[in-house]
């Protein structure tokens, strides 16, 4: 039966004395095995004993709702080479851890899915063990992967960490992966984190996806002067839908109404309406007409984006600037103004159609695991804990447990 016990928690290092069973813990008393007693500095095998060390209680596994511990003592021993004592050292676990690695391992492991009061709950672990634990967890990007591309697409976005602080999220559009959570949305952050990345990767960056926001524009024509900018067209739609649906709400305000049709006939794709409710958008436009101008752009910039060349997109976007430029409303005046500065950036679509998708999905899962833990007030540590949500298991580099036979 022992050898069953060592064989299932990778303990043939040792010699089993005793299983103690406890309502929320299981102790394993072991006394490390001969031949693993060999001195560090010469290698040779130690028989005399020098002194017996105090006893230990180590965290080994978790076993369903119970804690495996470890118990033993770390004796020291001298070698008959050399002449010095030493201290045994056991397999999987470092000098003066409490824990061994299949143990952070596992824990690590829960703490991907779990939120630290979860893990308090369910598995008896304290935030401050779990936040020690994490602290270990490297968040500087691992480039192994795309040493093997040719071509790199990057997207950088920008989410909410607590309000209206604002985090970087930086990703790797071609293996879909997260790369790095910038603690702020300043331009310097971003400028520190492109010229940190290495030489031969930044030759195959060869497009980055962005919103509309001027800085992140500068940093990467500065930092990443080969690479191509494309604007997500998701971005400059919900850029339409935003100037639309604030044209609905100051009509609203001058009509002394509280309501002008329902939201989502104005932001949804008309070929998605029934028809009835194209029926009443269009009552609605016929009655404001301003409103009619902001619908009509919308829609024309959701014609562009199912242009099947560059060429026929260009003649599109083009007549959409210049009838901007022409209407009679400084709202739209200053949106074709908008269009037209970031004109060649949202055409670069059109050359492979990259899009932001994973990032806006990794944003999805951030903010479900930010909800799930009840918002984080540290930045180290919330971005700690998005990276390890997105790292793969085989990736944690230091942490993965080494066996003990």
């Amino acid at each position: 039966m022992k050898n069953d016990i060592a064989k299932i928690f990778g303990l043939q290092a040792f010699w089993i004395r005793a299983i103690i069973l406890q309502p929320k813990a299981i102790e394993i008393e072991v006394e490390l095995k001969k031949k693993h007693r060999c001195c560090p500095r010469c290698g040779k095998k130690a028989d005399y004993c020098h002194q017996a060390g105090r006893l230990r209680l180590v965290k080994h596994h978790l076993w369903g709702e119970r804690i495996v511990y470890l118990k033993g003592r770390k004796s020291r021993w001298q070698c008959s080479r050399c002449g010095k004592p030493f201290t045994e050292q056991w397999p999987g676990l470092k000098q003066w851890s409490r824990k061994t690695e299949t143990a952070e391992y596992q824990l690590l492991n829960l703490l991907k899915g779990k939120s630290f009061r979860q893990l308090r709950v369910e598995n008896g672990i304290s935030d401050h063990e779990a936040r020690y634990l994490l602290a270990k967890v490297d968040t500087e990007p691992n480039w192994q992967e795309e040493k093997k591309l040719k071509r790199i697409k990057l997207g950088v976005d920008e989410h909410s960490f607590r309000g209206n602080d604002l985090v970087i999220t930086i990703t790797n559009l071609s293996q879909r992966r997260l790369k790095a959570i910038l603690p702020d949305d300043r331009q310097a952050s971003l400028r520190q984190w492109l010229r940190a990345v290495p030489k031969p990767i930044k030759r195959n960056i060869s497009e980055v996806c962005i919103d509309m926001k001027e800085l992140f524009r500068s940093a990467l024509e500065q930092e990443l002067p080969g690479a191509s900018i494309v604007v997500d067209h998701f971005h400059v739609i919900q850029d339409a839908n935003r100037r639309l649906g604030e044209a609905r709400r100051l009509e609203q305000e001058m009509q002394g109404r509280k309501h002008i049709g329902k939201r989502w006939w104005f932001i949804k794709g008309r070929e998605n309406l029934r028809g009835w409710e194209k029926q009443a958008l269009d009552d609605l436009l016929k009655r404001y007409p301003e409103l009619k101008s902001f619908y009509y752009f919308k829609e024309q910039l959701r014609l562009f984006y199912k242009a099947k060349t560059r060429e026929e997109a260009v003649t599109l976007l083009s007549r959409i600037i210049l009838n901007m430029e022409c209407s009679d409303d400084a709202a739209i005046n200053q949106w074709g103004n908008t269009l037209k500065r970031w004109r060649m950036y949202i055409l670069n679509y059109f050359i492979s159609k990259t899009t932001n998708a994973f990032t806006e999905g990794a944003h999805t899962k951030i903010k479900m695991i930010k909800r799930q833990s009840y918002g984080f007030r540290n930045v180290q540590v919330y971005i700690r804990k998005m990276m390890l949500a997105f790292i793969p298991i085989a990736y944690l580099g230091g942490l993965i447990w080494h066996t003990v036979c």
